[in-house]
């Protein structure tokens, strides 16, 4: 719409962060209630509001929905209403520094849902929380090891132990091997370095990746 013709990207638009994990929820069936607590800044409001919506589709009760701004250091009121409510499922949508702040205040006053889940997951929420206090706790990651993706998944395992590069630790090197098998494939499908050629290639792929399937 606003003529951007140059701009491709290789992870989803925000609102579906989680939406795999949502049907994951409905075809297990158990969870019946969510509480929502969501940063008040762009990326976590986006995916956030993605997840409420996704939710309602497949039929969990929100129970509490609570936005807090980004200089909250004491999560008492909100938890206070989530221990309240008794949800199934604790969902925060934020980044990592106040993700383990409320994760380490939640644990401290008790909160024992089914299930925490945060948006950003991985080694810096585990450090900061202990690995004992993240144990079980789900959410979001671009690739792990054991999932089945595309055809160049052992190129980018041989590379994760060339460089000693753990995904856990920087999640970030799964979204440019993306970018890697998009930029080889538009390349050998427009067969020139010619940038209306090259981009004409990249609107016409549709290539399954180590993650899965991207076209643009």
């Amino acid at each position: 719409r606003r003529n951007f013709k140059w701009l491709v990207g290789v992870i989803d638009d925000g609102p579906k962060w989680s939406h795999h994990y949502f049907d994951m929820l409905k075809a297990e069936g158990k969870a019946k209630t969510i509480a929502f607590v969501i940063e008040d800044t762009p990326h976590p409001k986006e995916v956030g509001s993605g997840s409420i919506s996704k939710v309602k589709e497949i039929g969990l009760k929100v129970v509490v929905e609570e936005f807090f701004p980004v200089a909250t250091q004491d999560f008492t009121p909100i938890l206070a209403k989530i221990r309240a409510a008794a949800p199934d499922i604790v969902y925060v949508a934020a980044f990592v520094p106040r993700a383990a702040t409320f994760h380490k205040q939640a644990l401290e006053q008790g909160l024992n849902p089914r299930q925490f889940h945060y948006i950003h997951h991985g080694a810096a929420f585990r450090e900061a929380v202990g690995a004992k206090n993240a144990n079980l706790v789900t959410g979001e990651n671009y690739w792990m090891p054991g999932v089945k993706g595309g055809p160049n998944v052992a190129e980018f395992e041989e590379l994760l132990k060339k460089t000693g590069i753990k995904v856990e630790d920087f999640p970030w090197a799964s979204i440019h091997f993306f970018g890697f098998e998009a930029l080889r494939a538009g390349l050998e499908k427009a067969g020139t370095l010619e940038p209306e050629k090259v981009r004409a290639a990249l609107r016409e792929l549709d290539i399954q990746t180590i993650s899965g399937r991207l076209r643009f």
